[in-house]
């Protein structure tokens, strides 16, 4: 049986990634900064046979280690969309993908995926994107063979974007126009 961890396992992407692969019979080891969270997320079909959910830091290399431990892919999640305290965009996307790549090339995993974004650019004024292209190459330069996906913008039940836009309009009479209503989305 095949085992893979995802990182950011509860996330938007991730909670859809696990289920896949458990619908196509691998084990999948959740990896999340907040595994009691992570327990309440719905994954069916769900089987303690086929997921664990483990507590793993992007930023905490040994906890990144300890997940991996005989996984025969990996793939990284992790993402943010706004920067918190403790949470900046290098930090997530340049940082947690190069300790993901390099402990998962030290340990022997077969396959690492990053997923980042699809217009990722380590030389873009953004730093959103600036980090997610600084994170690619960190990434490649640990683990060579990493497949990179460059989605688009996602969204569906429970996305961080529209699913906020619909509990807007249940509350005010009016939504605001982001940008002004000059933002391409």
């Amino acid at each position: 049986m095949t085992t893979f961890v995802v990182f950011g396992g509860s996330g938007f992407l991730g909670r859809r990634l696990v289920k896949r692969l458990i619908s196509e019979g691998s084990t999948v080891h959740v990896a999340v900064r907040n595994p009691v969270q992570a327990q309440n997320v719905s994954y069916s079909p769900l089987s303690s046979d086929h997921i664990r959910i483990f507590y793993a830091d992007v930023w905490e290399p040994a906890s990144v280690r300890r997940v991996l431990a005989g996984a025969d892919g990996v793939v990284n999640a992790v993402s943010a969309y706004v920067e918190t305290t403790g949470a900046t965009f290098e930090s997530v996307h340049q940082e947690g993908a190069e300790t993901i790549a390099y402990e998962a090339a030290a340990s022997g995993v077969a396959r690492l995926v990053l997923i980042s974004d699809i217009c990722a650019d380590p030389q873009s004024g953004s730093p959103y994107i600036r980090a997610r292209g600084r994170g690619e190459l960190l990434a490649r330069q640990a683990f060579p063979g990493a497949i990179i996906v460059r989605p688009s913008a996602m969204f569906g039940p429970g996305d961080a974007l529209f699913d906020k836009f619909a509990a807007l309009s249940r509350l005010m009479p009016v939504l605001p126009l982001v940008g002004g209503g000059q933002t391409r989305l």
